[in-house]
């Protein structure tokens, strides 16, 4: 049975660029923006230096935050990107290029943030490179949550550092399908072709002097070089080609948006750059079935097999360039097929670069597994689920994971609905024998995948925003456990009851005075409802459910308290809890598992005594114990007549003098005004005969 993740909403996705102009880069970001707008994501371009080069796609939306040069220190960076937050919101992921140095841009803004986000590497040359110009290095990274990596070389670098850092290898996108191979060779006359920035560390003058040296040793074939692009050596390699009287060889084509558009006559496309990440060019060129002629710089080596798709040289050697070429013109060199040229860029095809790109944005993403038991809920089931449907909560994926308990009404056929509609989303496990609520969240745990968890009953609803606020504070605090307050409803009134009130209450279980608070304000509510955990504090403690038994939550929340070392309450009401007169608490089987409340509370008891849990807050503790295995007894007695039973009463006194001898001088009982409580108070004191016993009962019914 599969387990895939979807978001619920579109994903936020700022690509942080410091500079830009025209260019492979460039062309990559535009790509990718647009492949995301139509793949589930909202993506801005926010640029933060800019010089009014409009090089984006008019489609996407951009934001040049200053216009004009100015040094790009880090505050001075932080600060424009903190402005533009602060008037267009946070988004759920910052992609972090080409500079290392704005990981810790967004680093240093998010730190003042309460709004969840994740911050992605995506460098486009040698880490080394930047570092040595001031862009960042390793430091630099190591504060990012993931990386996408344009070759495996700069993955290995980013793992050697951290091992455990969170790295995807994704290739810059090419749209293959635009290109038509059409290679016609001449051999009294070749054709190289440069693609880039006409800038020093391409070293174009290296090739310019190679075709000067090969086309002097084999004048019965020359080679011709077309250099398309410009940059600040522009002016430098067209003086250095009139010195070498090649000016009927070299043509300079300038900048051009489709610089393959015409390359019937190319023999191959050529490299001399001192340091490159993943060079489009070399790509783009492959994809027209043009094999590569390059230095054996990061990302050609691992594009690049001599012989099979191009030929390789050592950086600054142009005598080795020329030999290549001389190679080639009396065919030393075999001429190298068109096809195996395009087969050997499958993984750069734009469908499948971008998809692998989309995929690693998602998989950076947290991610929330909902586990839901469920038995013959067909008139809630729906309401149930599309309040989970509905959530605001942006950048987390979801799995929706409903175990149906062996229904015996339509359950199952509206959860398989359901999956049909939303096959990445949901997954239904349906069980041949009723096994429980205990077993069925326990197996549904095995199959979760999330950094989160939580658990909502089939015949309650959430709020739309209850997922997004666990979530953040969930994240801000660094919470084990975050809880929120529930709205009680009735199916027989209708009368709703909220619950929280007052304010945010953060709990450090190692702080005496915050453990008791817990005790007395919190454990009485032991449903695993309304809660997000984190996924490794249930696994990494082995914390589960006791199966084949009801109210099998009692111990699950005891063992969560005893492990738990932060927990925060939300002082609002997102889980709406539905008491239906078929569900486990108002039901006719009520008679049947209510002293399950006393034997799973004494369970309890028992684990945290042989921890030795309680013993610096006794009275606290024991007076919720008491609560729990003895006044609810009798409260449910009370309150349904049908119940009382006066060997299940003298049991429970028993059980929980055994346990705390003391009981009847627990301060909290003996100060308490309620009426039941000095009713259980009386009972726990003196020997009371059934028949007086049942009068009391019958009389506060």
């Amino acid at each position: 049975m599969k387990s895939n993740m979807q978001t619920i909403n579109p994903i936020l996705v700022d690509i942080l660029v410091p500079v830009a102009g025209a260019g492979g880069v460039e062309n990559v970001i535009n790509a990718v923006g647009k492949y995301l707008n139509h793949n589930g994501f909202h993506v801005r371009i926010v640029q933060l230096l800019s010089d009014g080069n409009r090089w984006f796609d008019p489609a996407l939306e951009v934001y040049p935050i200053l216009i004009g040069k100015k040094a790009p220190t880090l505050d001075f960076l932080s600060e424009l990107y903190a402005n533009f937050l602060s008037q267009y919101g946070v988004p759920n992921i910052v992609i972090a290029t080409t500079w290392p140095y704005l990981v810790m841009t967004a680093k240093k803004v998010l730190a003042a943030s309460t709004v969840p986000c994740k911050i992605v590497s995506w460098l486009h040359g040698p880490l080394y490179e930047y570092d040595r110009y001031g862009a960042g290095g390793i430091e630099c990274l190591r504060h990012a949550d993931a990386h996408l990596c344009i070759s495996q070389k700069a993955a290995d670098i980013i793992l050697a550092d951290n091992p455990s850092a969170h790295v995807f290898v994704v290739h810059n996108p090419v749209f293959i399908e635009k290109y038509t191979p059409q290679i016609e060779y001449h051999k009294e006359e070749r054709t190289l072709q440069f693609v880039g920035r006409l800038s020093a560390e391409k070293h174009v003058e290296i090739i310019i002097q190679a075709v000067g040296i090969a086309n002097s040793a084999h004048p019965e074939c020359t080679w011709k070089l077309r250099i398309v692009g410009t940059g600040e050596e522009l002016e430098k390699l067209q003086k250095l080609t009139g010195e070498l009287q090649l000016n009927d060889f070299v043509s300079f084509l300038g900048w051009q948006s489709s610089p393959w558009t015409d390359c019937r006559d190319v023999t191959a496309s050529v490299l001399a750059s001192e340091y490159e990440g993943s060079p489009l060019c070399a790509v783009e060129s492959l994809a027209n079935g043009i094999p590569v002629l390059s230095t054996p710089v990061d990302g050609i080596t691992e594009l690049i097999t001599p012989g099979q798709n191009g030929w390789l040289y050592p950086i600054g050697d142009s005598d080795s360039l020329a030999r290549i070429l001389g190679w080639i013109s009396d065919n030393t060199l075999p001429d190298i097929a068109p096809q195996k040229c395009i087969d050997s860029i499958h993984s750069y095809k734009s469908d499948i670069a971008l998809a692998t790109f989309k995929d690693a944005l998602i998989d950076v993403l947290d991610a929330i597994s909902v586990i839901i038991p469920c038995h013959d809920v067909e008139k809630y089931l729906k309401r149930c689920l599309d309040s989970i449907l509905s959530q605001t909560i942006t950048g987390v994926k979801f799995e929706i994971i409903c175990v149906d308990d062996c229904s015996n009404d339509n359950t199952l056929p509206i959860l398989e609905d359901y999956e049909r509609q939303y096959p990445d989303m949901f997954i239904i496990i349906p069980l041949e024998q009723n096994m429980k609520q205990g077993y069925a969240r326990n197996l549904a745990l095995t199959y979760s995948t999330g950094d989160y968890i939580t658990y909502v009953d089939s015949d309650d609803c959430i709020d739309t925003n209850m997922f997004e606020q666990l979530y953040r504070y969930a994240k801000l605090d660094d919470c084990d456990i975050t809880e929120c307050g529930y709205t009680l409803f009735y199916d027989r009134d209708g009368v709703p009851n909220a619950t929280a009130s007052g304010r945010l209450t953060l709990l450090h279980m190692n702080n005496p005075d915050d453990k008791r608070y817990y005790i007395l304000n919190r454990y009485w509510k032991t449903s695993p409802w309304g809660r997000l955990y984190k996924r490794s504090f249930l696994v990494d403690n082995n914390i589960r459910f006791p199966e084949n038994i009801f109210m099998e939550d009692i111990l699950f929340s005891t063992e969560c308290m005893y492990h738990m070392k932060s927990y925060l309450l939300l002082p609002a009401n997102y889980y709406f809890y539905y008491g239906n007169d078929n569900g486990t608490m108002l039901s006719d089987k009520l008679k049947d598992y209510y002293m399950n409340t006393m034997t799973m509370q004494n369970m309890s008891t028992d684990f945290l005594k042989e921890h030795d849990w309680y013993s610096d807050c006794y009275d606290e503790y024991a007076f919720m114990h008491y609560k729990k295995a003895f006044e609810e007894l009798l409260w449910r007695m009370s309150l349904h007549p049908e119940l009382y039973s006066y060997e299940n009463i003298q049991l429970a006194k028993k059980e929980l003098l055994t346990r705390f001898p003391d009981i009847t001088n627990n301060h909290f009982i003996v100060s308490s005004d309620s009426s039941i409580t000095q009713i259980c108070r009386s009972i726990l004191t003196h020997d009371i005969p059934s028949d007086d016993l049942k009068k009391v009962f019958v009389q506060n019914s």
